[in-house]
């Protein structure tokens, strides 16, 4: 039932290439990085984080990319260490953040003992592996001590994306036979998600859909709409021709007039409304998956 998405193979070359494309975005100024932080701790995971983290907990980022949830969580006192497969964004990143425990390795071979974490963050990763998920979640319960947590968040196979099934598998086989395009990364249902953290060795505990605005900004009508909407909040727009996660916001100068008066307001409820979770159910991009090592 998981979807296949096709784009530019994700080595650490490609990987390294995407995150020197979004780092100004984040790090090029004082005012951009504290917008990120802020954004970041606007969003569900970070109240699930907040919520179910005990204090001062030993932590991976699996996947640490630029940084920014590592930073986070680092700041709230957890011992926390970012782990990448981009040796050269991992450099970079220790030059902006020199207090943070920065490490290279593979997420499919951590470089830890066993049960060295209290919990693990795996976002947007495991989905990556054409073989499927369960060798990354395996080395994930391994190094997460027993009743230790595990947040995982895959790309979702909503109930659109799954509606749209039929079709898909057809064109993804005509890709696949057609293209110089390689395997990008799966979405995956819940059930499918459940399925694979379970053979893992893993307890469920939640379940979140999140981001109904990233699936809904795939239609040019929406990125319109999310272009004058994140202008009218922030002056800022999206360039969309650009290949995820290369897209990264440029700046179009300070929202003005009518645009600031209607677009912040209307932005700021339409933020709350792509959060709603039961709308997520439906049209959510990603889904975040709580599990634990059991005791």
């Amino acid at each position: 039932m998981s979807k296949k998405f096709f784009a530019k193979k994700a080595t650490p070359e490609y990987w390294a290439r995407a995150w020197e494309a979004s780092w100004e975005a984040i790090y090029g100024t004082a005012e951009h990085l504290a917008r990120a932080e802020a954004g970041l701790r606007d969003t569900p995971t970070w109240t699930c984080l907040a919520r179910l983290l005990p204090p001062r907990s030993r932590v991976l980022e699996a996947g640490c990319g630029l940084g920014l949830w590592a930073r986070a969580l680092a700041s709230e006192g957890h011992d926390v260490v970012g782990l990448d497969v981009s040796v050269p964004t991992l450099r970079r990143l220790h030059a902006a953040a020199p207090g943070l425990a920065l490490c290279g390795g593979d997420v499919l071979a951590y470089p830890f003992g066993d049960g060295r974490f209290d919990a693990c963050l795996s976002f947007g990763v495991v989905e990556h592996f054409e073989q499927g998920p369960n060798s990354a979640l395996s080395e994930l319960r391994r190094i997460l001590r027993p009743g230790g947590l595990l947040f995982c968040s895959v790309p979702y196979l909503n109930a659109v994306r799954g509606a749209l099934r039929p079709w898909e598998r057809r064109r993804e086989a005509r890709v696949a036979a057609d293209s110089d395009l390689h395997f990008y990364q799966y979405a995956y249902s819940t059930g499918e998600m459940r399925g694979h953290l379970e053979t893992a060795g893993f307890e469920i505990l939640e379940v979140h859909p999140q981001s109904a605005h990233m699936f809904l900004v795939g239609a040019r009508p929406f990125q319109t709409l999310f272009n004058l909407l994140y202008r009218g909040i922030e002056g800022r727009v999206v360039d969309w021709a650009a290949t995820r996660p290369d897209s990264v916001p440029r700046e179009v100068g300070p929202p003005r007039g009518l645009l600031r008066r209607v677009g912040r307001p209307l932005a700021r409820k339409l933020r709350a409304l792509v959060q709603w979770e039961p709308l997520c159910w439906i049209l959510g991009h990603q889904v975040l998956l709580v599990a634990r090592r059991p005791s």
